[in-house]
């Protein structure tokens, strides 16, 4: 067997290892971001021209040139300058792209009040949008995921499961996955479990979100009430 035989029956091989698994582009940018940051190394050349983008220095229809690692290198400098604020104002005038963008990595980030306000607003103009994309409300909802402004995360996300695009896969993958803790309320999590059960994608969506859900013993206890899927249930 030549080297050319040897190498194809090694990528074979590991193809199915979950030890050779290559990571979202995302998330490789996500982590390379917060390893710079946590060991005082500077932020990659990309990051300059997302700063000037989401800062407000740049023409908003001008996003070709962002990449994800500049993006993620900017969301974990949030605290820096005055980088935070900048973006909560821009965050109204963003193009649906740029914006779906910095909304999935923000998900690695811990926004503020004023951010996390900013980021529901646009979402509840998105959810009354019939032009925005499941992909775009997901974003949105993933970026929302790890503020500490629970009332503001119950609020929208309870207007995202009663909207139309909540039965879409990628939405309910956003709230199920990346809300979990937020679903724990349970005027949230009756109208997310109704929505679950008439999904676009059908029984294997149910399943598996279900699944995955049972793992979480609040979650689970809550989710096995009568009243989880039928406000008007009475106890067993």
């Amino acid at each position: 067997m030549d080297a050319s035989e040897n190498t194809e029956g090694f990528r074979d091989a590991l193809k199915d290892n979950p030890f050779s698994f290559k990571p979202e582009q995302e998330k490789m940018a996500a982590f390379h971001a917060k390893a710079t940051l946590k060991t005082r190394q500077p932020a990659s050349s990309y990051y300059e021209h997302a700063q000037a983008y989401f800062t407000g220095q740049a023409d908003p229809e001008k996003w070709d040139g962002l990449g994800f690692q500049g993006i993620a290198d900017f969301v974990v400098r949030l605290d820096q300058g005055d980088n935070a604020a900048a973006l909560t104002k821009q965050l109204t005038t963003l193009p649906a792209t740029p914006l779906e963008a910095i909304s999935s990595l923000l998900e690695h980030a811990e926004p503020d009040a004023a951010l996390t306000t900013a980021i529901s607003q646009r979402l509840h103009t998105a959810l009354n949008d019939q032009e925005s994309s499941p992909n775009l409300i997901g974003a949105l909802v993933r970026g929302l995921s790890n503020s500490k402004d629970e009332a503001t995360k119950v609020k929208i996300l309870t207007e995202v499961v009663n909207s139309p695009v909540a039965k879409d896969p990628e939405v309910i993958a956003a709230v199920a996955s990346r809300c979990w803790m937020t679903l724990q309320h349970p005027e949230l999590l009756t109208p997310f479990l109704e929505t679950l059960a008439v999904n676009n994608a059908g029984q294997a969506c149910f399943n598996r979100v279900m699944a995955d859900l049972m793992f979480i013993p609040t979650l689970r206890a809550l989710s096995c009430k009568p009243s989880a899927l039928n406000p008007a249930a009475k106890p067993w």
